[in-house]
C-alpha cells in the first residue's frame, strides 16, 4: 500500500468517525427526550401490564442506556484523536 492510499484510508476513517459522532449526538438527544417523555407518563391511569412495561422501559433507560452514553462519547473522541495523529 502506498503512503497516498494509507493517508486516504485514514482520512476516510476520520470522516466516518466524525459522522458517527454527529449521528451519536442526535441519537443521544432522542434517547434523552424519550426517557423524559416516558418519565412523565402517569402510570396510575393505565392497566397494570402497560404500567409495568413502561416502568421496565424507564428503568432500562436509566440503568442500561444512561451509563453507556459517556463511555461511547469517550470512545468516539479517542478514535477521532488517534486518527488525527
Amino acid at each position: 500500500m502506498s503512503s497516498g492510499s494509507g493517508a486516504s484510508a485514514v482520512d476516510d476513517a476520520l470522516a466516518a468517525a466524525k459522522a458517527a459522532r454527529e449521528t451519536w449526538g442526535v441519537l443521544v438527544d432522542c434517547l434523552r427526550k424519550a426517557g423524559s417523555d416516558i418519565d412523565e407518563i402517569d402510570t396510575s391511569l393505565l392497566d397494570p401490564d402497560t404500567a409495568a412495561l413502561i416502568d421496565r422501559i424507564s428503568k432500562r433507560m436509566d440503568n442500561d442506556v444512561g451509563p453507556l452514553i459517556p463511555q461511547i462519547n469517550t470512545d468516539l473522541g479517542r478514535i477521532i484523536a488517534e486518527l488525527n495523529g
